[in-house]
């Protein structure tokens, strides 16, 4: 990157510009580069995904893996049946809760975690087969960015690197051991793709960890920052609550109208969006282009797009900007509506296609644990939402500066309850974004 210029966007209305002509700045050579150092792909496999087109833009190998899981998670019948694995497995996970006192980033986390990839990979999950493989997740997702960042990572990041390997072994064993033959059919295509160009095993179960880090660096975090908002603000959590009530057809809950009947809860999820989304946008400018006639980006230079500025400025937000405030997406003063200005998932057409599935899987979390438990302070405290950890980069969404011991039980009049869901067309109603 020493060699090169790098512009970096904050103003609001040329991020849209930018977004609006995707052909003169790519993605996939980025993405290409910073895959294989994070995996530590093999010279073969480095070379196979940067076999790009002739302008060095959007097409080659990393573009087809892309596509065809970009292509599975369009709202439609295949996210459905995602959805539908992943409430499932909600249901085994969260069913045998009594009360437990636990940290509740590690419940988010197991829970998320297994919720996130259960559809995907199938009865052979390789975070259900082996359960050591979460905190090996949690401690490559705290400390991946040492991999691009420190030399030699074996000896200066040894932890991180040593959890990533553990990672690769455990997906590597999901395929020798056939799980890829009770896999989704989205996970069956991508991997006959990959072997078409003469990917092995080890490398595939590389690249697969690419893939479950994209689906959960935000889906996980997320989960956890809505439920420390909510849980530790009475007023929040009843609203939220009756809200969720009204999707109860008597012991089956309606995740298909969420949109419509839980206002609340979905402004809820913007804002904690807004508030904790803050890695920028990355791209590489394909040739010399003037923006709005006075601003030019030399070809070859790299894009940084900030995905913290927009957030944060008051002309948009108001002077409530650093407030957690859910209420200001409720407005109907006729001002336009502030969802829109919320962009942690990026945009055009490179935008994060997995924001539909995290969408569903974060509410149906948060309607099911909301409607059925309840959660208190271990040590009998009021809850106080922790700061954001701003101590290392994210490759997603910021993570809590600290922890929280938290007792978990089942709410009294819920106590014997087996919930099931109506999903309906779900995910045609989860266009969040």
């Amino acid at each position: 990157m020493l060699w090169r210029k790098v512009y970096v966007l904050q103003a609001e209305e040329l991020t849209r510009i930018i977004y609006r002509q995707p052909k003169d700045y790519a993605f996939y050579p980025l993405a290409t580069s910073a895959t294989i150092k994070l995996l530590d792909l093999r010279k073969t496999t480095a070379n196979l995904l940067q076999q790009l087109n002739h302008d060095g833009g959007n097409v080659g190998p990393v573009k087809e893996f892309h596509g065809v899981f970009k292509r599975a998670l369009l709202p439609g019948p295949s996210l459905d049946t995602f959805v539908k694995c992943a409430l499932e497995d909600l249901k085994v996970e969260l069913s045998p809760i009594s009360p437990v006192e636990t940290s509740l980033r590690q419940w988010v986390d197991v829970l998320a975690i297994r919720v996130g990839t259960a559809a995907i990979w199938g009865p052979k999950n390789p975070f259900r087969v082996d359960p050591t493989l979460i905190e090996a997740f949690r401690k490559f997702d705290d400390d991946c960015y040492t991999l691009y960042a420190y030399p030699l990572p074996r000896w200066t990041a040894t932890g991180v690197f040593n959890a990533r390997e553990k990672l690769c072994s455990g997906f590597a064993a999901f395929y020798y051991d056939g799980g890829i033959a009770e896999a989704s059919e989205i996970l069956q295509r991508r991997f006959d793709v990959i072997t078409s160009h003469g990917v092995p095993v080890e490398e595939t179960a590389r690249l697969d960890l690419a893939l479950v880090h994209g689906l959960l660096t935000n889906t996980v975090p997320v989960t956890l920052w809505m439920f420390h908002h909510i849980f530790s603000n009475e007023l929040l959590l009843e609203e939220i609550y009756q809200e969720t009530r009204g999707l109860l057809n008597g012991d089956t809950i309606a995740i298909k109208d969420v949109r419509e009947k839980c206002p609340l809860l979905v402004a809820t999820w913007f804002e904690v969006l807004r508030l904790v989304s803050g890695f920028p946008s990355l791209r590489t400018t394909l040739r010399d282009t003037t923006i709005k006639n006075k601003c030019l980006l030399k070809r070859d230079a790299y894009l940084v797009i900030s995905g913290v500025t927009p957030h944060r400025d008051p002309e948009i937000w108001g002077e409530d900007v650093s407030e957690f405030n859910p209420r200001r997406y409720l407005n109907k003063s006729g001002k336009e509506d502030l969802r829109g200005a919320v962009r942690p998932f990026g945009g055009g057409p490179f935008m994060c296609p997995g924001r539909f599935l995290a969408f569903a899987e974060v509410m149906s979390i948060v309607v099911t644990v909301v409607l059925h438990f309840q959660i208190k302070t271990a040590d009998g405290r009021p809850w106080t939402v922790p700061k954001i950890g701003m101590g290392k980069p994210s490759l997603g969404m910021h993570k809590p500066a600290s922890d929280l011991d938290v007792i978990i039980m089942r709410r009294s009049d819920y106590k014997y309850v087996e919930w099931k869901y109506d999903l309906g067309d779900l995910t045609m109603s989860s266009r969040a974004f």
